[in-house]
């Protein structure tokens, strides 16, 4: 059974047509404005030796625990986004889950939640700030600070 929690912000309606309509209240419009997805591995995590049958072996990426303590104290809901949990299948694996949580707690990386992403080779979105700076050394974490502020008073 599947760990995921679904629409968990949203109001479901159907409309005359049998169809699902989604809407956000504005409270929770005004609320996604302040939450922020960080995926883990090569954004907070080094993870300089790729995949290792699970185990979490790197340091804190420069910059990823003050950036994400700025954002907190400036009020937003900071989400861990990541397929490290998730088997294959996108269920949680415990043991997974623990060992990340033990591992941002260890090193002080401030954080709200944990929330799975399915395992992908890519993630294409239209409201992603890329952060690599293990590869790319102009988008790291000063760059996503930079990204975040400039769009601070989307209304979308």
């Amino acid at each position: 059974m599947s760990s995921f929690k679904k629409f968990l912000y949203l109001n479901v309606n159907i409309n005359e047509n049998n169809e699902d309509i989604l809407d956000f209240t504005k409270e929770q419009h005004e609320k996604l404005k302040k939450r922020i997805a960080v995926d883990f591995d090569g954004v907070i995590h080094s993870y300089h030796k790729g995949w290792q049958n699970g185990e979490i072996y790197g340091y804190p990426i420069e910059g990823a625990k003050e950036t994400l303590k700025k954002l907190k104290d400036e009020g937003y809901e900071i989400i861990i986004h990541t397929a490290r949990i998730c088997n294959f299948d996108g269920n949680i694996a415990p043991n997974r889950l623990k060992k990340l949580t033990e591992w941002l707690d260890v090193n002080k990386i401030p954080y709200d939640s944990i929330e799975p992403k399915i395992a992908a080779m890519f993630y294409i979105d239209d409201r992603a700030i890329n952060c690599n700076p293990l590869k790319e050394k102009e988008k790291n974490w000063n760059y996503v600070l930079e990204k975040i502020f400039d769009r601070k008073n989307l209304d979308n």
